[in-house]
């Protein structure tokens, strides 16, 4: 970033500014999560770093990435998307600021449950969610639409996932697993509703802004009847992956569930926006969905083992390549910047890619295993530098 930038573009870097619009604290907060947890992590499975949880080191990682990182990112777009959808204004100020405070506490208390206790950490960690629902909810509910009542549904049911994952350290009841996976079904779902709306239709309207002579076959299809039924059959095979985890139907339907999602996918116009890499990531990120649930199923199938790169290919893959492409393009477009993706940012795009690759082959590369485990660690480190480096000033931008 140039000095200059720092010198002649920076209006203001108060508070007020950081806490007016939803995306630019828990952008920020996402990203540093990010990071800090992977550092976090590999330094744990290194021998140098210890976690003071309640949960176990894995089900500390996967509960961090899940309700720290994800957690952040989600809120970050629904508070600066649903202004948009229903006309009122955003959360900010002091509320805003509350929330992302809470939201901080909840990772300070999941790490440190060791000292502050099952009962008190599920206290301060649990509400974040809930509250974020109870305020969508009431949002849309003032506008009246009823198609957005689903994403309200979406977030409660992950409040509750995130509350089976506490139930086991309260009561020692066996529900972490089901937490699990729902959030992970969960965050599945939230990428094939809203991905699969945004994709298209920002797709759409760059192909037409270009004043190509394109027929219809030429653009993206708006959500259709295919799309439904391939959203209703994901959401259903999902559901009964959640219960039957380890089922040969389960996974015969999610390589079935995998390949809808290619089809839909397929439909997109990839190759008409090669020029453009902040679209071109969107549909890369949702190729990694669908690829994630061919391979579980094909692991639950017929393989029965290494299930984690299935799991890495939907987690690291889709979500954090969903995430970042998300977060790149709302800091661009809700800071009056064009957008447009930087060398830098596109960069970035490569970078997480990459750590999700080497992240994959680690499991069948036995003797370099730990070498392809930190390399995507220090790769994902560094895509989430980068991103810090570049987007956080525009943070502390008044909108031109």
């Amino acid at each position: 970033m140039p000095e200059s930038f720092f010198k002649t573009n920076i209006r203001s870097s108060n508070a007020a500014v950081f806490f007016s619009n939803g995306f630019k604290p828990f952008f920020f907060g996402s990203a540093m999560i990010a990071l800090i947890n992977i550092i976090i992590w590999v330094g744990y499975l290194s021998g140098y770093v210890e976690i003071y949880s309640l949960f176990a080191p894995v089900e500390w990682h996967l509960h961090e990435m899940i309700f720290g990182f994800i957690g952040a990112a989600i809120a970050g777009f629904l508070l600066t998307a649903i202004p948009n959808w229903t006309g009122r204004p955003a959360l900010k100020g002091l509320n805003l600021f509350s929330l992302f405070v809470l939201w901080i506490l909840g990772r300070f208390a999941v790490f440190y449950s060791e000292y502050t206790g099952a009962y008190f950490t599920a206290i301060l960690d649990l509400p974040y969610l809930y509250i974020l629902f109870l305020y969508i909810f009431r949002e849309i509910s003032f506008q009246g639409n009823r198609r957005n009542y689903p994403i309200a549904l979406l977030i409660l049911l992950l409040a509750i996932a995130n509350t089976l994952m506490h139930v086991e350290q309260i009561w020692h009841i066996n529900s972490f697993e089901y937490g699990y996976r729902l959030s992970i079904s969960l965050l599945c779902i939230l990428i094939m509703l809203i991905g699969g709306r945004v994709i298209p239709n920002f797709t759409r309207n760059w192909l037409k802004s270009q004043s190509l002579s394109l027929n219809a076959s030429q653009l993206p299809p708006i959500m259709n009847k295919f799309d439904i039924i391939c959203i209703l059959t994901s959401i259903l095979t999902l559901l009964l992956w959640i219960f039957m985890a380890q089922h040969i139907i389960t996974g015969m339907l999610l390589m079935v569930a995998g390949g809808l999602n290619f089809a839909r996918l397929s439909r997109w116009k990839i190759q008409n926006i090669y020029q453009n890499p902040i679209l071109i990531i969107l549909q890369i990120a949702f190729a990694w969905l669908a690829l994630g649930l061919l391979l579980l199923g094909y692991f639950i199938t017929i393989e029965h083992q290494q299930l984690d790169i299935a799991m890495h290919a939907i987690t690291v893959g889709a979500f954090t390549t969903m995430i970042i492409s998300i977060m790149t393009r709302a800091s661009l477009g809700h800071t009056g910047q064009k957008i447009i993706a930087s060398k830098l940012t596109i960069f970035i795009y490569i970078l997480i890619n990459l750590s999700v690759v080497t992240r994959l082959i680690a499991p069948i590369s036995d003797v370099f295993y730990d070498h392809f485990l930190y390399f995507s660690g220090v790769v994902w480190s560094l895509t989430f530098i980068l991103f810090i480096y570049q987007y956080i000033p525009y943070y502390l931008l008044q909108k031109k």
